[in-house]
């Protein structure tokens, strides 16, 4: 209640001053959220992203990331919401916008593989990445490693071997 009267105030605040929110507001609102309980703040993030898409604003990786952290974060209590967003960025590209769009991928993967254990969703999400310049956003070498490390364990699980190193392992690992 207190994170969330918080937001409130600040918004009513920028408001008051004619500050004009921005993507940086819509993900330090989120990020916001994200440290509430899971209950109330599903309903508030979804509350957030509603209105700043009604007043233009669109999310970005960052603001993705932290609707599966919300979304994700009990492990007993299954969302999917990774296939709504993948259904909404699927085959786009994306330039980085906020430092924390770095850590989508490896999160959206990382849920693949504890959360859903989705092999089909887990091939969207590395298809994506490989959509255009994408790549650029995998963020550093940890979590880029992290990425192939989910990626690979759910696959290795999923698939029979010959497939899993004809069609992955060595198509990728000439290039990572």
């Amino acid at each position: 209640e207190l994170l969330w009267n918080f937001i409130e105030n600040n918004l009513k605040l920028m408001k008051e001053r004619n500050v004009e929110p921005n993507l940086g507001t819509l993900n330090a609102c989120l990020h916001t959220i994200s440290q509430m309980g899971v209950n109330r703040a599903r309903d508030n993030a979804l509350q957030v992203i509603a209105e700043f898409k009604r007043i233009g604003i669109e999310p970005s990786l960052a603001s993705y990331m932290y609707l599966i952290q919300i979304f994700c974060r009990d492990r007993n209590q299954v969302s999917h919401v990774l296939i709504d967003i993948m259904n909404e960025i699927e085959g786009k590209e994306f330039q980085i916008q906020d430092i924390r769009d770095t850590h989508f991928f490896v999160t959206a993967m990382e849920i693949c593989r504890h959360h859903l254990f989705s092999t089909d969703l887990a091939k969207r999400v590395n298809a994506l990445l490989h959509t255009g310049e994408n790549y650029n956003l995998i963020g550093d070498s940890y979590k880029e490693s992290n990425y192939y490390r989910y990626y690979f364990s759910l696959l290795i699980q999923t698939e029979p071997l010959e497939t899993f190193m004809n069609d992955t392992y060595f198509q990728l690992i000439p290039h990572v």
